[in-house]
């Protein structure tokens, strides 16, 4: 069974919040544990709403309850909305983090309920902890135009200020209420996608809309829809029940009454099956790329969104430059800069690595020194690298040295400046926020791995079914392509992290370090 915890505001005499969530998973099959964040009798914009908000101590009670049961292992989904208080929204991050180690791949969306019309309705601190401590947390984020321009701190007023913006926050974003002429667009924007839905403006819309939009984009991205696919759904089933809400004159939201009868015939949505997509002037390649046992397979990946991504099999690096593609960075799997001798442990970046993956630490061997890598036998690597105190090497690091030096002169070709190192299993735990992933040799570790691509928006259908022959190809080598082609995008747009944070150069000048 799908389950989804719900940390929002319950109003009993109105339709919004968590009731509306609620009822919206439910209604798909999606079970729902709902701890509400604040108790009022109606919504605040119909008077006075009776009740307040849940104190801190108590919200957080009930969440060690739901955690005593067994459940944050359970949760496939969390689901965050209005928050009365910084201490609810520190609970709430502490409790996401738990989730995420107890529940295999968990799907985090924050709406940041923090205000419309432009005017923050919370307490600036709350928005600022919801900013600080959530947001970093999230898979998706479900703001409206006002929220996005607070929380970015950049204008948002179009489409494309909307995009540029969510950029700038570096998460999946479903972003609603975008002005757009006579039209009101919601946007899924993330660095591979750019799905635009609008519809003709709506004046005096019910409370709650934003509510029921984030919980049926959750639902449908629960049920393995893309997000092209949820951002139809969820945007039909909120017009039209807005424009069931109106046309029977009812006080709050027909989300319950409203799924009893057909689509309302008014609900029209332009876009299509492929929205616009005007980011940029044209395509933006990024390379990622992971040996195999014909040579090297890239995932390219155009980080403006115009074009889907496509893999190529190259039998050396040399070919890349005839494949008709400028890529403005390439991310590879394969150690870059060697150390002048050999150092226990390898370089620093792998020691990094090693203490960021813990039990998973094995999956990163320790580079040879410079004066290893040319040599002709592995007896003869093992003894150049232990002069001065340093170890000898694995038998899987030396069959790895005739592409260690391709990577090594590709670095120092007129390429080099945009050639970067990254780990599979490193950027895997800092995309994640996981080092326990299953091993990608299994059927769980793949499935884990194609689920956290499609989380970060990266389109998986070119990757599944896999299409080479495994005697070039292992199903793994094109996931892990895959994953240094996002890395590659970070890398693009700033946003990666490096280890280590300054890194050393080697005695040829070049950068030793993973990036993320």
């Amino acid at each position: 069974m799908t389950r989804v915890l719900i940390l929002s505001s319950h109003v009993a005499a109105s339709r919004v919040g968590g009731r509306v969530a609620v009822s919206a998973l439910e209604a798909r099959g999606i079970d729902t544990v709902f701890v509400p964040t604040v108790l009022l009798g109606r919504h605040p914009g119909h008077g006075a709403p009776g009740g307040g908000a849940v104190p801190a101590d108590q919200f957080g009670s009930m969440l060690e309850g739901v955690a005593a049961q067994g459940l944050f292992g359970q949760f496939d989904a969390v689901l965050t909305g209005y928050f009365a208080s910084v201490e609810q929204v520190e609970i709430a991050a502490a409790a996401i983090e738990e989730i995420r180690t107890a529940s295999p791949h968990p799907l985090i969306v924050i709406d940041p309920i923090i205000g419309d019309g432009g005017a923050l309705y919370v307490p600036e601190a709350v928005a600022a902890a919801i900013r600080d401590l959530l947001l970093p947390l999230a898979d998706i984020i479900t703001p409206n135009t006002f929220e996005l321009g607070w929380l970015s701190r950049e204008p948002v007023t179009d489409l494309r200020s909307a995009r540029n913006a969510a950029l700038h926050l570096g998460r999946p974003a479903l972003i609603s209420s975008i002005p757009d002429g006579d039209n009101l667009a919601v946007l899924y924007a993330d660095d591979g996608e750019n799905w635009i839905r609008k519809h003709k403006t709506v004046e005096d819309v019910p409370n709650g809309t934003g509510d029921l939009l984030a919980a049926e984009f959750l639902a449908s991205r629960l049920v393995q829809d893309s997000n092209e696919a949820a951002l139809n759904r969820a945007i039909r089933r909120t017009l039209d029940t807005i424009l069931k809400t109106k046309g029977w004159s009812l006080g709050e939201l027909a989300d319950l009454q409203g799924r009893l009868n057909g689509l309302h015939p008014n609900v029209q949505i332009e876009g299509g099956e492929l929205a616009r997509r005007g980011v940029g002037q044209g395509p933006r390649w990024v390379l990622g790329l992971d040996g195999c046992k014909a040579g090297w397979v890239g995932v390219w990946y155009d980080i403006h969104g115009h074009a889907s991504p496509r893999h190529q099999l190259f039998s050396s690096l040399s070919e890349i430059a005839d494949a008709g593609i400028n890529p403005v960075i390439i991310a590879i799997d394969m150690p870059i800069g060697f150390p002048e001798r050999g150092e226990r442990g390898g370089r620093i970046c792998e020691r990094e690595a090693r203490a960021l993956l813990g039990r998973k630490s094995s999956s990163v061997f320790s580079s040879p020194s410079r004066k290893a890598l040319a040599a002709s036998s592995y007896e003869d690597a093992c003894k150049l690298n232990s002069l001065e105190g340093g170890p000898r090497l694995s038998k899987q690091s030396y069959m790895l040295f005739p592409k260690m030096r391709e990577v090594d002169a590709f670095k120092k070709s007129k390429t080099g400046s945009i050639v970067y190192e990254t780990h599979p299993e490193v950027a895997l735990a800092v995309l994640a926020w996981d080092s326990n992933i299953e091993s990608k040799k299994t059927a769980e570790g793949r499935t884990a791995r194609l689920t956290v691509l499609r989380k970060l928006g990266f389109p998986i259908g070119g990757l599944d079914p896999h299409t080479y022959p495994k005697s070039k190809v292992a199903p793994d080598d094109l996931v892990d392509a895959a994953i240094c082609a996002v890395v590659a995008q970070r890398i693009a747009n700033g946003r990666h992290i490096t280890l280590p944070e300054n890194p050393p150069l080697d005695t040829d000048g070049i950068e030793m370090a993973i990036h993320a």
